[in-house]
């Protein structure tokens, strides 16, 4: 009964160590995690040290979240060093971002096939050159450069969706319309991935789950 107790007391130690070391580690928390070592060999002390091959593997489970800490502070320094220069991208590709936002409306028009006028249509084609034109001259950051392409690509297929569109509408060529549609849909959908991450590089480095 006793050795049983004591297999039990191990288990227990084991869970609750590493739910701490995890804890710890998902904030990066490096030196907290150090505490929890030195706290397993104190338990583990307490217990009589009956079971080295268990306390080995609570130590090693709670070693991989010191390391796994230890990355995560790393890249959350990196990310602040690095955040003045993100601020600085996306205040200059705020309003563009703000640009392809405002044509939404003409390319949900255009996506569900209910009628573009020129008014609309113009609109998306001006919106779109001015926004190329600040894409094209602007160097992104390295961990900016799969949104860069994001944001160029959608703006791209805006201005195709709108000349598609006007084809379309002077040929009353329907396939021409259904094409256009589709470009609306990918502007749509690459622009909304662009501004979704633009916020996340805002957000600090977290461990993966």
């Amino acid at each position: 009964a006793r050795e049983l107790q004591i297999d039990r007391s191990y288990r227990v130690l084991g869970a609750e160590m590493l739910n701490l070391a995890t804890a710890r580690a998902q904030t990066a928390d490096v030196r907290g995690v150090e505490r929890i070592i030195a706290l397993v060999s104190r338990r583990d002390a307490a217990l009589g040290s009956a079971r080295p091959d268990a306390l080995n593997g609570i130590l090693t489970a709670v070693q991989d979240q010191l390391d796994a800490a230890r990355r995560l502070r790393l890249a959350r320094d990196r990310w602040a060093i690095r955040l003045p220069e993100l601020r600085r991208y996306r205040d200059t590709i705020g309003t563009s971002l703000t640009r392809l936002s405002s044509i939404g409306p003409a390319l949900e028009d255009i996506k569900a096939l209910s009628g573009s006028g020129p008014d609309a249509i113009g609109a998306i084609l001006r919106a779109a050159d001015a926004v190329q034109r600040v894409v094209a001259t602007v160097v992104p950051p390295d961990e900016m450069k799969d949104l860069h392409a994001l944001l160029l690509s959608a703006v791209q297929m805006a201005e195709s969706a709108a000349k598609l569109r006007r084809e379309a509408a002077l040929t009353g060529d329907m396939d021409r319309a259904w094409n256009a549609s589709s470009a609306a849909a990918g502007a749509l959908m690459l622009g909304a991935r662009a501004a979704s991450e633009l916020q996340l590089a805002f957000r600090a480095p977290q461990l993966s789950r």
